[in-house]
């Protein structure tokens, strides 16, 4: 997963490779626990995880997010 920002008017530039086996971590569900209050289980993830990988394979790679605001950044999460 890839994640980018970039800000004209900052002159700022992110960019983070995260792999996308993350979404099996605990850290990340117990996150979306919090902030979502859907009570979820690990293997609802791994199952996700297994899919999301079968289409990547089959299908390539994907933007999920690509977004230019008003302002002039610009964001996209590829997965």
């Amino acid at each position: 997963m890839r994640i980018k920002v970039i800000s004209k008017e900052e002159k700022v530039k992110i960019n983070l490779v995260l792999p996308t086996s993350l979404i099996k971590s605990k850290i990340i569900l117990n996150k979306i626990k919090k902030y979502s209050g859907v009570d979820l289980d690990i293997n609802t993830f791994k199952n996700m995880y297994k899919v999301l990988k079968d289409y990547i394979k089959e299908n390539g790679h994907f933007n999920l997010v690509e977004v230019i605001t008003n302002d002039g950044e610009y964001i996209k999460i590829r997965v």
